[in-house]
């Protein structure tokens, strides 16, 4: 018998093909009266009965009663299996198993003896009094065709190249993590790629400066306008009012003071308006001008005399004012200039850590775990131990020093910078910025030689190569640098820096131990919320606390974007600043705190300090500042020299003067009458334009001794016949 699928040989007493799994179509045995089989019946298996054998059977139980109730009970099971196939069929889509009739004259009709001797020797019963060799396990069917008859759908190229690139990602996993296994049991690759992100971090830090700098350096001229005002507690009005010899009550009307000062820079003049106020209210403004042309200063008031300016210096040095006119605005227009360029810092900080890197390269460098802390924030990095012995500290030293002395880049870079130091006294022993440049090189040259001594001694005798210290360096898993620390061998501790990240918690920690033993630290901790830092910082000098620094929401969003602060800092005094506090009258002083709210971006800003004790204000100083344009200013109308003036000139001057605007914003700003009423009567005076008045008003003022004594004034009013005495009414004054 063959399969009606793929012709493969059956075996009589097969069901399914062991080759594709197609159901084999059991021919039924003839009839006793021996008719023609129509149609294979496959769904069961007829009676059996006493039919004459014509092949030997192995034995005649065979045919027994109970071997054939084995035959019909696997009826059920050719069910079971012809359904699954059916399944199959519906959802996996198998290849339709057609039915092939069997043709009338088959050669080979298989009696019943022969099916159930079959059947028996598949699966012999238990009964079986004869024992029966173990037949050959009969094949299993599968409902899914093998790979010749159902050939699998055909992949497309996409399904290729995405298996190449699974494998290659894969390869290159394996490699990566070979080699990243390898790099980080590397201690000098760990520090080396350390070094290279805090260089990048430096300069990408410093770019941000550098950009925000020259915005806003841009167009500047040297205009700006400042703003300051103090407002008064009553412990410090109280203390002013036993400085002056008053009582609180002579003082208490007074509470704050202030003034706007505008400058106006051009290339041959300076001018300043000045706006004065008291009490929150505007009492007068006043103009300064120094005209290097004209060698002159002028001071005029516009709202006391109008249109006129007063001559209050005529021999001034005109080339002086000149060069630091053009000195100031020169520095400020090309402030922003000096700074190196963002391309520039990372080509200088490339070459000096290549320096570090290889220098540190061949030192002794062990890897470890360490906890670090700061403030109460903890936690464990990556510690990389760097032995630093004579010959590595000399080494790196000398290296140094070259690239200094022959980086004339680095200098064209710090020569702006010099030139700026140089103007102030603490340097003015040079002459120029050159001097200054090459004293520092000197001392870099004096150590560059030290260093090469060093290492020439070490060559000869190898055995002077001693440890002189210990680096510790500690990275996180992105070799971002945490901390880092020096341990002198003969002096201990000299530097230490920890910045430990817990959260959004982080901690600092700064120690520096000078050549004396004096110890500087600042220690405290920050948390960082919705872009805003909140902490405390406490500053301290060999232990003793100087000061500590309260941080309110200090904005890291503005400053990483324009390195404007927006914060508020409150400030506590230590003991090793109150200590120094001896009178009792300022002991107020040492316990109050000192905050400051700070708001400033470019070349504006704002900052607010109030000094506080025992939630009172003892002292509030707001402070604002412009560096934008201001009007150009110019002496005003009329000149007058007041060094230079006759007394009837001196007598007309003072009839244009006009106070009473000057009175009138006195008087809102609630100061008392004792003190308005004497300015309140001159102004009366001077608006009378009587000259007898104004006359004795202005010896009231300066003392009749003085004017009687001057041989000006003697001669010009003691004229009796010309000016005074013109009326006999005079003598009553006694002026005679």
């Amino acid at each position: 018998m063959f399969c009606t699928k793929c012709g493969f040989e059956l075996s009589a007493t097969a069901k399914f093909c062991p080759k594709c799994g197609t159901p084999a179509k059991q021919p039924v045995a003839p009839a006793p009266q021996e008719a023609p089989v129509e149609e294979p019946v496959v769904e069961a298996t007829p009676e059996v009965e006493e039919t004459p054998v014509e092949e030997p059977v192995v034995q005649e139980a065979a045919v027994e009663e109970p071997q054939v109730e084995e035959v019909q009970a696997e009826e059920p099971v050719e069910e079971v299996v012809e359904e699954t196939v059916e399944e199959v069929a519906e959802t996996e889509e198998a290849p339709v198993v057609e039915e092939t009739p069997v043709e009338e004259n088959t050669e080979e009709v298989l009696t019943v003896d022969e099916v159930l001797s079959a059947q028996a020797e598949e699966q012999p019963t238990a009964e079986a009094p004869v024992e029966q060799p173990t037949p050959a396990p009969a094949p299993q069917w599968s409902p899914i065709p093998p790979a010749e008859e159902a050939p699998a759908p055909k992949k497309g190229k996409k399904g290729i190249i995405i298996a190449i690139v699974v494998v290659v990602v894969i390869a290159l996993l394996a490699v990566g993590g070979f080699f990243a296994y390898k790099f980080i049991n590397n201690p000098a690759k760990m520090l080396a790629k350390a070094i290279d992100n805090q260089s990048g971090s430096l300069v990408e830090e410093y770019e941000v400066s550098y950009n925000s700098i020259q915005e806003s350096y841009a167009d500047l001229n040297g205009d700006m306008t400042l703003s300051v005002d103090f407002t008064l507690g009553d412990k410090i009005k109280n203390l002013l009012a036993k400085e002056m010899g008053m009582t609180a009550t002579d003082i208490s009307w007074f509470n704050s003071a202030g003034a706007t000062i505008a400058m106006d820079v051009q290339d041959k003049s300076l001018g300043l308006d000045v706006d004065a106020s008291i009490n929150g209210t505007h009492i007068t403004t006043f103009q300064a001008l120094v005209d290097a042309n004209a060698g002159e200063a002028y001071i005029s008031a516009p709202e006391v005399v109008s249109d006129a300016s007063f001559l209050v210096g005529s021999d001034i040095d005109k080339q002086e004012i000149v060069k630091a006119i053009a000195d100031y605005t020169t520095q400020l227009s090309t402030y922003a200039e000096t700074y190196p360029t963002p391309a520039q810092m990372s080509t200088t900080a490339d070459n000096y850590a290549s320096i570090i890197k290889k220098d540190l390269a061949g030192a002794d460098i062990t890897k470890g775990k360490k906890e670090i802390k700061a403030s109460g924030v903890k936690a464990t990095y990556t510690e990389l131990a760097i032995t630093i012995d004579a010959q590595t500290d000399a080494q790196l030293t000398y290296d140094l020093a070259e690239a200094f002395e022959e980086d004339d880049d680095l200098k064209e870079m710090l020569m702006p910078f010099l030139e700026a130091e140089i103007q102030s006294d603490e340097y003015s022993e040079y002459a120029d910025a050159e001097e200054y440049w090459d004293d520092i090189t000197s001392e870099i040259s004096d150590a560059k030689k030290d260093a090469k001594k060093t290492l020439e001694k070490i060559e000869k005798n190898p055995k002077k190569n001693k440890d002189v210290g210990v680096l510790y360096v500690y990275i996180d898993s992105s070799f971002n640098f945490k901390g880092i620390s020096y341990d002198d061998d003969a002096d201990g501790e000299v530097f230490t820096l920890y910045m430990p990240e817990d959260g959004a918690d982080s901690g600092l920690k700064l120690k520096i131990v000078d050549s004396e033993g004096e110890t500087l630290t600042i220690d405290g901790k920050g948390t960082s919320q919705d872009e805003f830092l909140n902490g405390t910082y406490t500053v301290a000098l060999d232990d003793e606390e100087y000061f500590t620094v309260d941080v309110k929401n200090f904005d890291q969003k503005t400053y990483r974007k324009t390195r404007g602060v927006n914060a508020e800092f409150l400030v506590t005094l230590g003991e090793g600043m109150t200590e120094s506090i001896y009178e009792d009258d300022m002991q107020f002083l040492a316990l109050a705190q000192y905050d400051f709210v700070v708001q400033t971006e470019g070349t504006t800003g704002k900052i607010d300090m109030n000094v506080m004790a025992d939630n009172d204000s003892l002292l509030q100083v707001n402070l604002s500042y412009s560096m934008e344009d201001v009007p150009d200013m110019a002496k005003a109308g009329t000149v007058y020299d007041l060094e230079d003036m006759d007394g009837e000139e001196l007598i007309d001057l003072l009839k244009i003067v006009d106070l009473s605007s000057t009175v009138s914003n006195l008087e809102a700003a609630k100061v008392p009458s004792e003190y308005v009423d004497v300015l309140k009567t001159i102004s009366e005076t001077l608006k009378s334009g009587d000259d007898e008045a104004i006359y004795m008003m202005v010896l009231g003022l300066y003392g009749y001794g003085s004017y009687y004594d001057d041989d000006y004034y003697y001669d010009d009013y003691y004229d009796y016949d010309d000016y005074y005495y013109e009326d006999e009414s005079y003598d009553s004054y006694g002026w005679y």
